[in-house]
């Protein structure tokens, strides 16, 4: 009888991990969800009759978290968008350039 019952309080702990680790992920695919839907709020407010530029969809995009400031001494590869806008004597400086975060990239939680 104490072998059944141990196999049980096993099996009940695990499951309660495995109910913790699926609610955990949940959460974090809700946080996701809440930030892509504000940020899609935020850039429908300006339709149908205004527009963004380009300057002002990246403002927002940082407030939403899909880009993430990053400070770089040098251009990060051959394809660097930064490094196409950024005076080269800035380098030394640090030049500003904004990443894309998980979120916009769909990497795995």
């Amino acid at each position: 009888m104490a072998n059944k019952t141990e196999k049980l309080q096993k099996q009940v702990a695990s499951n309660y991990k495995d109910a913790m680790e699926a609610a955990t992920v949940a959460a974090a695919y809700a946080e996701e969800n809440a930030k892509l839907r504000a940020f899609a709020q935020e850039i429908m407010e300006a339709w149908p009759a205004g527009r963004l530029y380009g300057c002002e969809i990246q403002d927002i995009a940082l407030k939403h978290s899909l880009l993430i400031p990053e400070a770089r001494y040098a251009p990060c590869a051959e394809s660097c968008n930064c490094a196409k806008y950024a005076n080269p004597n800035d380098w030394g400086d640090g030049v500003v350039c904004y990443r894309e975060t998980a979120l916009l990239l769909g990497a795995k939680l």
